[in-house]
């Protein structure tokens, strides 16, 4: 689990990059599998879809503006 981790973490902070960020990819690869980890973690304990989703869209707008 933790070498599938790995590889998801590399090919995040190489789409990171690719965007030009201001904050440092590997950061920003680090809180976006924080923010799904958990996430999969309240989706496992029955919390609502659009709550979700809404959830994903504040990500979104955050990690735009790193």
């Amino acid at each position: 689990m933790a070498e599938n981790r790995a590889t998801v973490q590399r090919l995040l902070i190489m789409n990171i990059e690719a965007e030009k960020p201001k904050m440092d990819p590997t950061l920003i690869a680090e809180m976006v599998l924080a923010f799904f980890s958990g996430l999969c973690i309240e989706r496992n304990l029955k919390s609502g879809k659009a709550s979700s989703t809404r959830k994903v869209e504040g990500l979104m707008k955050v990690l735009r503006s790193l």
